[in-house]
């Protein structure tokens, strides 16, 4: 299954907080909606996952910047496409960084 129709698929939401502005670069852009912003401190960012609402970030210069991001879904739904259940998940081998 090629990616694109994966996310078309795709309709759970996703959050994105932000904790810096400190940082050069890192605008929030949805390039199917004409959208861009630069985001602030306490920024919280809700949409639903899916091929018109991509966003990415511009390349961020100088100091890093710090988010959340977080995705909403049924418990036992497959959290991501062609992946083992998350309750099946080895966490053990997992490492989070930047917190």
């Amino acid at each position: 299954m090629e990616h694109n129709s994966i996310l078309q698929n795709q309709k759970e939401p996703i959050s994105q907080l932000f904790w810096n502005d400190d940082f050069g670069g890192g605008t929030l852009v949805f390039p199917e909606l004409g959208i861009s912003f630069q985001p602030e401190p306490g920024d919280l960012v809700f949409f639903e996952e899916g091929q018109k609402n991509m966003c990415s970030i511009t390349k961020i210069s100088e100091k890093p910047l710090y988010m959340s991001e977080a995705w909403v879904g049924k418990f036992g739904q497959l959290w991501m496409p062609s992946k083992e259940p998350y309750e099946k998940i080895q966490w053990d081998n997992w490492e989070i960084k930047g917190f």
